[in-house]
C-alpha cells in the first residue's frame, strides 16, 4: 500500500513493485477509468522496460488500444492526454520516478477527464482494486498497441506560447541532469538564437553526474559554475523527466520558484486582467502580493501536482506555480510543462532587456523559508506545542 501515494503510484524496484505490480496497476486503473484508448510515455530507467511491458500487457488484456509515444517528458505524456481526446485518447499513463533515485520507478495517471489520480482523487480506490486483481484477467476482445510520435504537435503547442521572432541572442547553460529530457530539449530550442552549452545531456539511468534533483543546492552547482564560468545570461536545469524547470540567473544566483511564480504571473495578468492565480503555501508572499498588485487574484493551495490543478480548475485559474519547479497552465489544461517556462523567461528577456536578476529584484525583498522538514517522535504533539507558542498568529492546516 506504500507505494499508492498522494499524487503517483512509486516504490523501490524490485524490493516495493515489479512487473506484477505494474499489470495490477494497468487493469485497476482501466477499472477505475473505463477508456477504450489509453497513452503511454515512459522515462529511460534500467527497470523500466519491464514495467512498459507489464503495464501495456495489462492494458492489453482489458480491451484497450494503447498508443505507445515512445520515452518522452512527462509534460509530454500530459499533452498528449488531452490533445488527442478528439482522436478518442480516454486517459494516459507516465512511467516514471521523476527525481527520485536511479533505484525508483513508477507511474502518473490522467483520466478521460483530464484529472490526475491523487489521494482523494482516486489514488484510494486505485489501491483497493489493484490489490483484489491476482492473475491474468484477458478481456474478450484483446487490445492493440501501436507507435505514435507526438513530438510534432507537442513542439507547435510549446511554443505558440512566445513570438520565438522576437528573441534576442543570448548564452545559455542547460542541464537535463541525465534524465529523459535532452532530445525534447534539443528539438524545442531548435532554431532559436540561442548559444547553448548542454550538461549531462545524454540519457543515464545512474546519474552518474548528480541527482536528476535540481531543487537540492549540491545539484545545482555545475550550472551556477558553468553560468559564471561562460557569461551566461540564463541556466535552466531540469529534473529527470522535465516536468519542473529551474533558472540561475546570469550571476549564477538561483531563482526561487515562489519568485519565477510571481513573474510569470505578472506576464499572464497582463493578457488576462483580473485572472486567477494558484500557488502552494511553501511560497513567500511575493505571490500573493505580486498577483495583487497586478489586480489578480491568488489562492492558496496545499503542495502537489494533484491539488493545484483541481484548485486551478475550480477558480478557472489561467497559471499556477510551486515553490517546486512545478509551473501549471490553464492552455495545457491545467497540467504542468517544463518547456514553457523557460520559453517566456527567454521571451521576458528579449522584450524588457532587462537580465533576470534585475527582473527578480524588481519583484521586492522578502524572507524565503524554503521547505523546513522535521522528523519528530509524535506528531500530534509536535503539532499541539506548535499551535501553542503561536497561538496568537493566523493558523493555517490547509496542509
Amino acid at each position: 500500500k506504500s507505494v499508492f501515494r498522494s499524487y503517483d503510484v512509486r516504490g523501490a524496484v524490485p524490493q516495493e513493485m515489479d512487473a506484477s505490480t505494474a499489470y495490477a496497476v494497468a487493469q485497476a486503473f482501466i477499472q477505475f477509468n473505463p477508456a477504450k484508448v489509453v497513452v503511454v510515455g515512459y522515462d529511460h530507467r534500467q527497470s523500466t522496460p519491464e514495467l512498459r511491458d507489464a503495464l501495456i500487457e495489462g492494458l492489453l488484456d482489458a480491451g484497450v488500444a494503447v498508443w505507445d509515444i515512445g520515452q518522452v517528458t512527462t509534460d509530454t505524456t500530459y499533452f498528449a492526454s488531452w490533445f488527442y481526446a478528439k482522436n478518442g485518447v480516454e486517459g494516459a499513463v507516465m512511467i516514471t520516478a521523476s527525481h527520485m533515485p536511479a533505484q525508483f520507478n513508477g507511474f502518473k495517471f490522467i483520466t478521460k477527464a483530464l484529472q490526475p489520480i491523487g489521494q482523494g482523487s482516486g489514488m484510494e480506490e486505485l489501491y483497493e482494486l489493484a490489490s483484489k486483481i491476482k492473475a491474468a484477467k484477458p478481456a474478450s476482445k484483446r487490445g492493440v498497441c501501436i507507435s505514435k510520435d507526438v513530438m510534432v504537435d507537442y513542439l507547435s503547442f510549446v511554443r505558440s506560447f512566445v513570438d520565438t521572432s522576437v528573441l534576442r541572442p543570448m548564452k545559455v547553460v542547460m542541464d537535463v541532469g541525465n534524465g529523459v529530457a535532452g532530445a525534447t530539449v534539443r528539438k524545442v530550442f531548435a532554431g532559436l538564437p540561442l548559444e547553448t552549452t548542454e550538461l549531462c545531456f545524454e540519457p543515464d539511468s545512474t546519474f552518474p553526474n548528480h541527482e536528476a534533483n535540481p531543487i537540492i543546492p549540491e545539484n545545482r552547482r555545475d550550472i551556477e559554475a558553468k553560468v559564471l564560468e561562460i557569461g551566461a545570461d540564463l541556466g535552466i536545469a531540469w529534473d529527470a523527466d522535465a516536468d519542473r524547470a529551474y533558472f540561475i540567473d546570469e550571476k549564477g544566483q538561483f531563482v526561487h520558484g515562489d519568485f519565477l511564480t510571481a513573474l510569470l504571473a505578472e506576464q499572464f495578468l497582463q493578457k488576462h486582467p483580473g485572472a486567477a492565480i494558484v500557488y502552494d503555501l511553501r511560497a513567500s508572499r511575493v505571490v500573493p502580493e505580486t498577483v495583487a498588485k497586478c489586480g489578480g487574484k491568488a489562492y492558496m493551495e496545499r503542495v502537489g501536482h494533484a491539488h493545484i490543478k483541481h484548485r486551478m480548475r475550480a477558480e478557472k485559474a489561467v497559471f499556477g506555480g510551486e515553490v517546486s519547479g512545478h509551473y501549471y497552465f490553464a492552455e495545457n489544461q491545467y497540467m504542468d510543462n517544463g518547456m514553457i517556462p523557460v520559453l517566456m523567461v527567454l521571451d521576458l528577456l528579449s522584450r524588457s532587456g532587462r537580465t533576470l536578476s534585475e527582473l527578480i529584484s524588481e519583484l521586492g525583498d522578502y524572507y524565503v523559508s524554503g521547505e523546513i522538514n522535521s522528523q519528530v517522535k509524535d506528531q500530534k504533539a509536535a503539532m499541539d506545542a506548535i499551535k501553542s507558542k503561536y497561538a496568537d498568529a493566523k493558523l493555517s492546516f490547509l496542509d
